[in-house]
């Protein structure tokens, strides 16, 4: 089955985001990954990790691992260079890193619209998909691996 480059452009253009729309043009249009980074970076918090939504089952604006799971496993699906997108990055999921290796979840994740899945769980506390992520990008220090480690002999 052939695919209908028009009818995905004007899906993606008409229904999703501006990173969306940037992502298609570069995986597509010849668009710059440059133009991809700025249409990302809003969703970077000062403490270097992501919010506001990107995730789109997870509004919160605060900093949590269900927005950076995502644009990891974006990030990787389409190749898109790390750049320096994630400077900082592993230093602030080390340091929302409990001792046995999960996960800590803004307290303000249940303030903002949250998909029942995400709710019910608790939010992501798991670091598997996050630290390997990281670390196909060369990223993430000895300790943060040693925990996810640990997590995962658990």
């Amino acid at each position: 089955m052939a695919v209908d480059l028009k009818a995905a452009r004007d899906f993606v253009y008409q229904n999703g985001s501006l990173w969306e729309r940037a992502l298609f043009a570069h995986l597509f249009q010849g668009g710059s990954v440059e133009r991809v980074y700025d249409c990302i970076r809003p969703y970077k918090n000062p403490d270097n990790g992501f919010g506001h939504g990107f995730e789109p089952d997870a509004r919160c604006p605060d900093s949590n691992p269900i927005a950076l799971e995502f644009l990891l496993s974006m990030m990787t699906t389409f190749g898109i260079p790390a750049g320096n997108l994630l400077d900082g990055t592993a230093a602030w999921v080390e340091s929302v890193q409990n001792e046995d290796g999960t996960l800590r979840n803004p307290a303000s994740l249940f303030d903002y619209p949250l998909a029942p899945w995400w709710a019910g769980w608790g939010g992501q506390t798991s670091p598997d998909s996050i630290v390997g992520n990281l670390g196909s990008y060369g990223l993430g220090s000895p300790t943060l691996r040693a925990r996810t480690a640990a997590w995962a002999d658990t």
